[in-house]
């Protein structure tokens, strides 16, 4: 036996075989989150929140469930007043440097998926962003885009995939609709 292996060895340059593992980590997490999601929502340790709606806003298998990222969740509880203050001022002060070039600027900021369905949730159970109703009370030089608005608009009309399910990012669905609504904007 010892010499086949020799010989084999030898025939590949010295290399062993190349191994194939079906089973990789991902496998495993995919298996192990969807059990652990039974019982919490983010499935205790996982990147992803994924919460219940109250209404089918996808055209995938769970049209009514929403995938979020963990990151969202934490970041709802900075998005307070006293940012969209700060942020406002800022844009403000950054307006009257550039009224004397003539330029406007345009504020589009992106709201996060679980800031956009939070009204479609159906339990609470995490804060949610003040920061687009905050800023929107404001006294603006600006152009302000409030792309919170537009897109919640979209979703009361009944849109489904305003955002893809299992990602991030909104879809091309969202970036027509505010394109339409940016037609005010002198070119």
């Amino acid at each position: 036996m010892g010499e086949l292996t020799n010989e084999l060895l030898s025939t590949r340059g010295n290399k062993p075989p190349p191994t194939y593992n079906m089973i990789n980590s991902g496998n495993y997490k995919f298996i192990l989150y969807g059990l652990l999601r039974h019982f919490n929502e983010k499935a205790y340790f996982s990147q992803c929140y994924t919460f219940k709606l109250n209404k089918d806003m996808f055209s995938v298998k769970n049209k009514d469930m929403l995938l979020v990222y963990d990151g969202d969740i934490k970041n709802s509880k900075n998005n307070q007043a006293i940012i969209a203050s700060r942020v406002n001022q800022n844009l403000n002060n950054l307006q009257n440097k550039l009224d004397k070039y003539r330029v406007k600027l345009i504020f589009m900021p992106a709201p996060d998926k679980y800031t956009v369905y939070y009204n479609y949730l159906a339990s609470k159970k995490y804060p949610r962003s003040l920061f687009f109703d905050e800023i929107a009370k404001l006294d603006k030089k600006y152009i302000f885009v409030n792309t919170k608005q537009i897109l919640q608009n979209e979703l009361n009309k009944n849109q489904k995939d305003t955002y893809f399910a299992d990602d991030t990012h909104w879809s091309f669905k969202a970036s027509e609709t505010i394109v339409k609504t940016m037609d005010f904007i002198e070119r």
